[in-house]
């Protein structure tokens, strides 16, 4: 299996898992449906995205900053890129009616989701 490939299953395995966990949002099933998308029309796009808008907080996520996240102002990287990974996914706004197992699990993808982006080139 492709990184890519490895990449792109994994995303749409966490953004499954966030969909479960709330089923009610209908921005996140729209931000799943466009990346599973965006996978099936030009598969490592999501991997450059995410390099570009989420690997340069590596540090924090394998910190596990949740308040790094929480208090982020994502505009910048909005302006520059069009929307933001984190910001798109909703995970500010979803953080504070998770379990802490789900804030756990979250990292968890984010962590191997980093680690896979990074071996990309």
């Amino acid at each position: 299996m492709s990184i890519v490939t490895a990449f792109n299953t994994l995303l749409d395995q966490f953004m499954t898992e966030l969909s479960r966990l709330f089923p009610g949002d209908s921005q996140l099933r729209t931000y799943h449906t466009f990346a599973n998308g965006m996978a099936a029309v030009q598969p490592s796009s999501l991997i450059r995205y995410f390099r570009a808008t989420v690997l340069p907080y590596k540090s924090q996520i394998e910190a596990r900053d949740a308040q790094f996240f929480l208090r982020k102002d994502y505009t910048e990287e909005m302006a520059a890129h069009g929307t933001d990974v984190i910001e798109s996914m909703r995970l500010k706004d979803l953080w504070c009616s998770m379990s802490d197992q789900s804030k756990h699990t979250t990292f968890e993808y984010l962590h191997k989701l980093v680690s896979l982006a990074e071996l990309h080139t």
